[in-house]
């Protein structure tokens, strides 16, 4: 299965289904407003997210990948712009919790809106999956993203061990045109959309998924589950 094995081995892959552009501007209009601090918002709750995270295609996808149960247990609204600065690469390795717990292996911690955040070992970061989708576009043609291809077999990075790898590792640019759902394993280095001139925005929804026994004995702060498989 090609999408499996672009995942497994690429750490990102395009999926079967794909939103309409009718869907992709009730995605965007319905949902809160994206703020000034990157568009940050605990959305899960959401009517329209709830829809979408439960549609019966996307839970086949997800499972016909995996395998195994998965639910949703983050989300939110980026606001991304081209630019001719450098990018910042990164990779997702930090997961909200109902609350904080001593545990091996997760640390540090931090609060976000009042909820506990944590740095996640790399056990748990390999069995989650981000989906990520171009809700709207200054552009006619697709938006970008940068990615380090198998940069997420490497696991869990430091900063420096991060620029070594981006250093030493040829990138590769993804267009991804609008209600694309592209999705990534959290560990793979990405950075922001390649530079364009003039600048442009676009905004991008962006949930993860994860088993939800893979956090025993913490519990995900919160956790929406997908259609069943069968």
């Amino acid at each position: 299965m090609r999408l499996m094995n672009d995942l497994n081995g690429l750490g990102f892959a395009f999926a079967d289904v794909r939103l309409s552009e009718a869907q992709c501007e009730y995605v965007l209009t319905s949902l809160p407003p994206a703020d000034q601090r990157g568009g940050l918002h605990r959305l899960l709750s959401h009517p329209t997210l709830l829809s979408l995270i439960r549609h019966k295609q996307l839970g086949k996808c997800l499972w016909a990948l995996t395998g195994r149960e998965l639910v949703a247990v983050a989300a939110r609204i980026e606001i991304c712009a081209t630019s001719d600065g450098a990018a910042q690469w990164r990779q997702e390795s930090v997961v909200a919790v109902r609350e904080r717990m001593d545990v091996s292996g997760y640390g540090p911690w931090t609060s976000q809106l009042g909820v506990p955040h944590v740095e996640a070992p790399s056990s748990l970061l390999k069995q989650m999956l981000i989906l990520r989708v171009i809700c709207n576009s200054d552009m006619q043609e697709a938006a970008t993203l940068q990615v380090v291809p198998g940069s997420h077999r490497a696991g869990k990075l430091s900063d420096a061990q991060v620029r070594q790898v981006v250093a030493t590792t040829p990138a590769a640019t993804l267009e991804v045109p609008r209600g694309s759902l592209l999705l990534l394993k959290p560990l793979l280095v990405h950075g922001g959309p390649a530079s364009m001139s003039p600048p442009v925005r676009y905004h991008v929804l962006q949930i993860t998924f994860a088993p939800p026994e893979a956090i025993s004995p913490l519990q995900w702060s919160s956790a929406i589950h997908l259609h069943p498989a069968a």
